[in-house]
């Protein structure tokens, strides 16, 4: 699972450098998948760049769910720098949604 975790997130930053978003998006969630399974960081990680990516597409709805679940991972990990880091995503991107 290991090689499986690498190869999604090496092949996620790859489609991402191309512009390749939807493929990037594809594995970055099944990335989700196998670290569900093996290892927190990397699904908080996980959870992390794709709100990153949605709100570079300005999709802040969906950035603002996947900052919450990396919110919620980091808080459950005791985490206190992803715990931060995802508090700040969370917020800006919730202060930028419309009302």
């Amino acid at each position: 699972m290991v090689g499986e975790s690498k190869a999604h997130t090496a092949l996620a930053q790859i489609f991402e450098s191309l512009g390749q978003v939807k493929e990037a998006i594809d594995h970055l969630e099944a990335l989700l998948d196998v670290a569900k399974l093996m290892d927190r960081t990397t699904e908080a990680r996980a959870y992390c760049r794709l709100g990153m990516i949605y709100a570079q597409h300005s999709q802040l709805d969906y950035a603002a769910t996947y900052f919450e679940r990396y919110y919620t991972t980091a808080w459950a990990m005791k985490d206190a720098k992803m715990l931060a880091s995802a508090a700040i995503n969370l917020g800006l991107t919730t202060c930028a949604l419309p009302s």
